[in-house]
């Protein structure tokens, strides 16, 4: 074995995976990441927030329940002075005996009543008592507080779940772009290794042409300087593909890059432009963002407009237990409480012209949004036939390409072709399998960057499930 075979082995070594790597597809892959990755987990926390953030206003049309318990201590017993009632009783009764028997007897008299009569001070509550109660609250209207809460959260609620399906797609999408970088970095890094050992093999003829002077030292150069060229590919290749194989590893939360992939990149089905261009109208994550944010003012603008109403409510308590309470207070009561803002500085109406200034710049924003969806699904759809054509072209070439490179290496043997015309075929050899990789690999890119875009994101794992 020569010291350039044995390099080669030593790079293709140290770029690829261990010989026993675990099978890796792509369905595998995005089943994993779906599952485990912390975005896409953070996102499904937000939506169940947003769900609970959802039924709590719901709950709001609700009767409104409460116990309060309270002990209370003032700084005195509360009495009634009844001082005025018993000063008249004692007159009365004073005047009464002077008119009977003179003066003596109504002095008497007043002097027994003043002594035997008690103050006059009715006890109403004690310095300390406690009370327990529950209390009722029942919205009757609102002016349309409650309905505008509720959408309002509902809105938001779509939006989480909106926003979770984006950061699917997303996440998906990088996941695949990264599953074929690695397969697109491997097979990049053959083809350099096959360029290689072609080149080796013609520098080893040149060799022996040199010894025996049919060629020249500038053409023997010229080989030379092409299989340095080709080990630099080579190597780059190779530290391209480690690189590749731990950003793949580092998404799939493991530790090691020994895996091997088992899904080949091809040309999965393509739909009609148009069929793309309708859904992404309605799954578009963006357009989606600005349906919410329009149903989002629309209940800004009711809740605002509630605001000149009168808020009516039912109202109710029941003592459920008490100590020391005066009697005079009522166990229980009932009523209907209305309360309604007279003034507050002109405020509301300023909000309502500011809802309808947010409305009207929404509504050009979104016309804008819709032509960039469908400039960017065209562009997308665009790239794919731009790289399938290319594809397709590649085929056309490449084993006429493979015949150039035979032919002109049986020829050179032989003494009728140039080191050169070699050296051009397998660069021109080289650059078709380059070519037909990258074609591929902008298919597959373009693809899955269309269907996330376009709200087919579901699609994605369906293309690759095999």
């Amino acid at each position: 074995m020569t010291k350039s075979s044995l390099w080669i082995l030593w790079i293709a070594a140290l770029s690829s995976p261990a010989a026993k790597a675990d099978d890796l597809s792509l369905a595998s892959a995005l089943q994993t990441t779906l599952a485990n990755n912390r975005e896409i987990r953070a996102s499904a926390s937000a939506v169940e927030a947003a769900k609970t953030t959802y039924d709590s206003a719901i709950g709001k049309y609700l009767p409104s329940i409460g116990l309060t318990a309270a002990y209370t201590h003032l700084n005195e017993d509360i009495t009634v002075d009844l001082s005025e009632l018993r000063t008249a009783m004692i007159g009365s009764a004073t005047t009464a005996a002077t008119v009977a028997a003179g003066p003596a007897a109504g002095t008497a008299t007043n002097n027994a009543l003043q002594n035997a009569l008690p103050k006059f001070e009715l006890p109403v509550q004690k310095q300390d008592f406690t009370v327990a109660t529950i209390n009722l609250t029942q919205p009757l209207f609102t002016g349309g507080k409650i309905t505008a809460n509720k959408t309002a959260k509902e809105q938001l609620y779509k939006n989480s779940q909106s926003e979770e399906k984006d950061t699917q797609g997303r996440v998906m999408v990088s996941l695949v772009q990264q599953y074929f970088t690695v397969q697109l970095a491997s097979e990049v890094q053959k083809v350099r290794i096959e360029a290689l050992t072609t080149l080796q093999e013609h520098q080893r003829i040149a060799e022996a042409l040199l010894r025996q002077g049919q060629l020249s030292k500038a053409q023997k150069m010229k080989v030379d300087v092409a299989v340095a060229d080709a080990e630099n590919a080579l190597s780059k290749a190779g530290r391209d593909e480690r690189l590749a194989r731990r950003v793949l590893a580092n998404t799939l939360d493991r530790e090691d890059t020994n895996f091997s992939l088992t899904t080949r990149m091809g040309i999965p089905a393509l739909k009609d432009l148009n069929t793309y261009s309708k859904t992404a109208q309605n799954e578009n994550h963006s357009l989606q963002q600005i349906r919410h944010k329009r149903e989002l003012l629309g209940a800004k603008k009711k809740a605002a407009k509630s605001e000149f109403m009168p808020t009516i409510a039912l109202i109710g308590s029941y003592e459920v237990y008490e100590k020391d309470l005066a009697e005079i207070v009522p166990q229980w009561y009932a009523g209907i409480i209305l309360r309604m803002n007279l003034f507050n500085g002109m405020s509301d109406n300023n909000e309502l012209k500011t809802i309808s200034q947010e409305k009207a710049a929404l509504d050009l924003f979104e016309g804008h949004a819709q032509s960039m969806v469908n400039i960017g699904v065209e562009k997308y759809y665009s790239e794919i036939l731009n790289a399938r054509e290319e594809y397709q072209t590649v085929q056309k070439t490449k084993d006429l390409a493979r015949e150039s490179l035979r032919l002109n290496t049986a020829a050179f043997k032989n003494g009728f072709a140039k080191s050169t015309d070699v050296i051009d075929s397998q660069l021109q050899m080289t650059a078709v399998q380059l070519n037909e990789l990258k074609a591929l690999y902008d298919y597959n890119n373009n693809y899955v960057q269309l269907l996330k875009f376009s709200g087919h994101k579901d699609d994605i794992a369906e293309a690759y499930k095999k």
